[in-house]
């Protein structure tokens, strides 16, 4: 019996008692209603020990995308080999999972790329336990590494289409096999998360790890709140981010053109690498409609016999504004950015424009991977708080490479999760 319905019956006992005379209500609370209590102590203490029922939730993403590319300065020739592009038409993501809760404290998610049919690809594939001292919530599985704050928010939520130089040529593809700790303090002003992870992608990919000596990377992730008011329509966030990893098989940073080009533009193959350490610092400004972010990342790669190897970095800046008056939320929780509503839901929508500027160097100690910068205006179409359409025109430069010019993109994406 359900405690719901334990409660109706335990009250209709004790109205009915109230009716009795005196012999038979002594009577009724030594047999009946102390049957009742015995029966509701009971179902407490077998929820208790079960944990509560688990519970699923089944989601989505599906992020369609058009781009085409206008004819890079430095010609015909050069096109298809190290820089290639092709106008294109294609799935970005297709992402299906589940998620839920397990008893009290454990919780799962399990979620799998289906963009391309060929190359299925794992996400989110973890359990967890909340709850634990000091530590207080511990994942075990495939997640996001703690670093690149354009990494750390949803793809369902970020301004542009595609991320940073940056951000994806240090945290390629973002999740790692590995275990995380993530804590929150009490008044929500402060998160963290830290862990220790597999660099190699394989697991993300594959779903294994291939080599027994897998390069593994401890990085963490400190931020804070520093303000917060009017329903989270103002606030500041500021946050460091760092890490440290032991390489036995060399590593590789590479990114596209900040679009979904053939090729990586920017490729930095280091292969006589045995460590490497990160580190990053971020911050978003946002009052009302307007928001303005920043973020800029430095890796320092340590060569075979400790010598000194090349230092990459780049960071990006840009403002957005919601022209109907609406906002970016904030998860104080977790540090990153949350799902804005449209004031006017439908056709009407909300409209918001942004500009951004981004730039990343990855030649340095004998390293020539290239060095680019761009600015890309944008143009988002939000129809409800889980479907928009997006615009980007993307104008960038690529040099201290082969292949050196500007180029000029334009990319439309349609975007919906459930």
């Amino acid at each position: 019996m359900k405690l719901t319905q334990l409660l109706p019956s335990l009250l209709c006992s004790l109205a009915g008692l109230a009716s009795l005379a005196p012999a038979q209500q002594e009577e009724v609370t030594l047999e009946s209603l102390q049957a009742q209590i015995d029966s509701l102590r009971a179902e407490l203490q077998d929820a208790a020990t079960k944990g509560g029922e688990p519970s699923v939730r089944v989601f989505g993403r599906v992020h369609a995308d058009t781009w085409a590319f206008a004819t890079p300065e430095w010609g015909d020739d050069d096109l298809g080999k190290n820089v290639p592009v092709d106008n294109t038409s294609f799935l970005r993501r297709a992402r299906f999972g589940m998620s839920g809760k397990m008893g009290t404290s454990g919780h799962f998610k399990s979620e799998v790329d289906f963009g391309s049919p060929d190359n299925l690809a794992m996400k989110d594939v973890y359990v967890g336990l909340n709850g634990i001292p000091i530590l207080q919530t511990v994942r075990v599985g495939n997640q996001k590494r703690p670093y690149g704050l354009d990494h750390l928010n949803s793809s369902n939520s970020n301004v542009f289409i595609e991320r940073p130089f940056v951000v994806e040529g240090f945290n390629q593809d973002a999740r790692r096999l590995g275990a995380a700790a993530y804590g929150v303090s009490a008044d929500q002003s402060w998160n963290w998360r830290y862990g220790l992870y597999f660099m190699d992608g394989a697991f993300a990919t594959e779903g294994r790890i291939v080599d027994d000596n897998a390069d593994t990377e401890v990085a963490a992730r400190l931020a804070r709140t520093v303000w917060y008011e009017d329903g989270g329509r103002n606030y500041l966030h500021l946050a460091v981010a760092g890490s440290l990893a032991d390489i036995e098989n060399g590593v590789r940073y590479r990114t596209r053109p900040e679009s979904r080009t053939q090729g990586r533009w920017l490729d930095a193959n280091i292969t006589d690498a045995e460590s490497a350490a990160l580190a990053g610092v971020e911050a978003v400004w946002n009052q009302g409609p307007t928001q303005v972010t920043a973020e800029w990342m430095q890796t320092r790669v340590g060569r075979a016999g400790g010598q000194s190897g090349p230092s990459l970095d780049g960071g990006y800046v840009y403002v957005s504004h919601y022209l109907t008056g609406e906002f970016m939320p904030w998860k104080r929780k977790t540090g990153i950015l949350g799902r804005p509503e449209p004031n006017s839901p439908g056709l009407g929508g909300a409209w918001q424009v942004a500009l951004r500027y981004s730039w990343a160097d990855f030649t340095d100690g004998g390293i020539e991977g290239g060095a680019a910068e761009s600015v890309t205006l944008g143009l988002n179409w939000l129809w409800t708080a889980h479907s928009n359409l997006q615009l980007n025109y993307i104008r960038g430069s690529l040099s201290e490479r082969d292949e050196e010019g500007d180029y000029d993109m334009v990319g439309f994406r349609l975007r919906y999760d459930f």
